[in-house]
């Protein structure tokens, strides 16, 4: 996880230190797989950054386009132009980043290759619809202050997941998302 994080961190100083593209941001996690960039994405919209408006959305849609091509059964990812030139204040990720590495750093140290079959191709496709779910609920959140950061947390969890391969945090990640799919709507309703 932290390497992953290592190269958002030097694709950002690769380029223009006043804005990052999402493109950019999804390049540098990389391409070889789904898991790191739901992790980093979801993580990014968790954090203080999340806090800017109308950011949760613009990552959930991108978010829910990448599941819905991991539904599908894409190996690879594609990121649509209109998502992939839209700019990111870079000081901005640049805090998300220092502010996610020491979890990345015990995220290393913790999860590992468990009930691996959880982690199967059918098992991520479910994921890819469920984290599309999740998704859906972010533009009403944005309402309540950080209150995206509740489905962003189930995505986060699938990310870490598929790119850990640990079937025991999909289990996980499937039951944080039921409650996020049950809270986020729950939290809007109590407001």
């Amino acid at each position: 996880m932290e390497g992953v994080l290592d190269r958002l961190k030097a694709r950002m100083e690769e380029g223009d230190d006043e804005a990052v593209t999402i493109g950019d941001a999804v390049e540098a996690i990389g391409t070889r797989g789904f898991g790191p960039v739901f992790l980093a994405l979801a993580l990014l919209v968790a954090s203080p950054f999340g806090g800017i408006p109308t950011v949760p959305t613009i990552f959930a849609a991108m978010l829910a386009i990448l599941a819905g091509q991991m539904v599908i059964g894409r190996q690879s990812l594609y990121v649509p132009g209109i998502f992939a030139r839209r700019e990111v204040p870079g000081k901005r990720v640049a805090k998300g980043v220092d502010w996610l590495r020491p979890i990345a750093q015990r995220m290393d140290r913790w999860f590992g290759r468990r009930l691996v079959v959880m982690t199967s191709d059918p098992a991520r496709r479910l994921a890819g619809v469920v984290i599309m779910a999740l998704c859906v609920t972010v533009p009403p959140l944005e309402f309540v202050p950080f209150a995206s950061a509740i489905p962003m947390t189930g995505i986060a969890l699938f990310g870490l997941a598929i790119t850990a391969r640990d079937g025991l945090l999909m289990m996980l990640a499937f039951a944080a998302a039921a409650a996020a799919l049950i809270g986020g709507p729950w939290l809007l309703l109590s407001n």
